[in-house]
């Protein structure tokens, strides 16, 4: 599907929160976390439109950009490529850290809760590890 850069998920961030933005407006709203001119932006906005992330149309002399993918599609994108990057067996891992670190409500735990629970019901005993041999620590003894 695509990869986003760190550039790019700044410029989507704009894009899903001030849709039909001019080239201008977003380089205005990104000015106080990078220094980038105008023209880099341009060129980030140029890739994604490549990519098919983002559409525009002319209004008057100007371009105003639109992303064509919601937030949340692409942030569930970015999370399944790290899990099928990663051996199944090391998935907790992943999902501790972010556990952890991620800013949460006693409401989000509550929702959490629920998952977990729905999820037991039918969860194996333990998970085995999908990676081919000599990519994962757990082939370790077998090579």
């Amino acid at each position: 599907m695509y990869e986003l850069t760190d550039a790019e998920w700044q410029v989507m961030r704009v894009l899903w929160s001030q849709p039909n933005q001019t080239a201008q407006q977003i380089h205005q709203a990104l000015q106080t976390s990078n220094d980038w001119t105008l023209s880099t932006l341009k060129t980030i906005l140029f890739r994604l439109k490549g990519k098919g992330l983002i559409h525009y149309k002319r209004q008057g002399r100007a371009f105003c950009y639109a992303s064509c993918l919601s937030e949340q599609v692409a942030i569930e994108h970015a999370f399944e490529t790290l899990l099928e990057r990663s051996c199944e067996r090391k998935h907790i891992d992943w999902m501790t850290f972010l556990l952890k670190k991620a800013a949460l409500s006693k409401h989000h735990i509550e929702l959490l809760q629920q998952v977990l629970d729905e999820r037991k019901i039918n969860a194996p005993q333990t998970i085995e590890c999908n990676c081919p041999k000599g990519q994962c620590i757990c082939h370790s003894n077998e090579i």
